[in-house]
């Protein structure tokens, strides 16, 4: 009894000291993974890996990334693989900080950031 109490201790502790660094590696952002099916001026629709849509915004801050190379909303196609980093505005609606996106797998076999789903 008393090795059980020592382990779920040690467990309690462990899972308090990593849960705000994983909350911090965030920052507070919203990840949306999947394939875009809709491009605005204003926003882009992404069929998620959840199998539900999502609607971002976009605005004048929000960066672009084709791979490793800066981009802009133009370079985005329908049925591009992203992964957009996103937060909440006032109105609780996301907002893109980043959008990215890069070669499928037909090209380059993997799709780096894209295959972990935070």
């Amino acid at each position: 009894m008393k090795i059980r109490n020592i382990v779920c201790t040690a467990a309690v502790l462990l899972l308090s000291l990593l849960g705000p660094i994983c909350a911090f590696a965030h920052n507070g952002m919203e990840h949306v993974m999947g394939t875009v099916s809709a491009v605005t001026s204003g926003s882009i629709t992404v069929d998620t890996v959840k199998h539900t849509k999502v609607t971002v915004l976009i605005d004048q801050s929000t960066k672009f990334a084709n791979g490793s190379v800066t981009a802009s909303l133009k370079d985005l196609k329908l049925g591009d693989r992203v992964v957009i980093h996103a937060k909440e505005n006032a109105d609780k609606k996301l907002v893109a900080a980043e959008v990215k996106w890069g070669a499928g797998p037909s090209q380059s076999g993997k799709m780096g950031d894209m295959d972990h789903e935070h």
